[in-house]
């Protein structure tokens, strides 16, 4: 998931030509590799309540990612439709 976080703005730019909108950027990417990231330490640290950073790192980037989501289907709504 990390991997897939920090090459998004990569990928998108294949694929549209332009970079993710800076909210984007900041939701997405930034603060879903942020909680994965800090997920991660927690857990390879040996801090406890290793279960609960999980959990809270798992609902926190289904949110961001949730976000993610919405906004892409806000810009394919956008595009006009193509006459048959």
């Amino acid at each position: 998931m990390l991997a897939l976080s920090l090459t998004y703005s990569h990928r998108r730019r294949n694929a549209v030509g332009t970079g993710p909108p800076p909210v984007g950027f900041a939701v997405f990417v930034v603060a879903g590799s942020v909680v994965i990231v800090a997920m991660l330490v927690y857990i390879i640290a040996g801090f406890a309540y290793q279960p609960a950073a999980y959990i809270t790192a798992l609902t926190a980037n289904f949110f961001t990612t949730a976000f993610g989501f919405v906004t892409a289907l806000e810009v394919i709504m956008k595009q006009p439709i193509e006459g048959s």
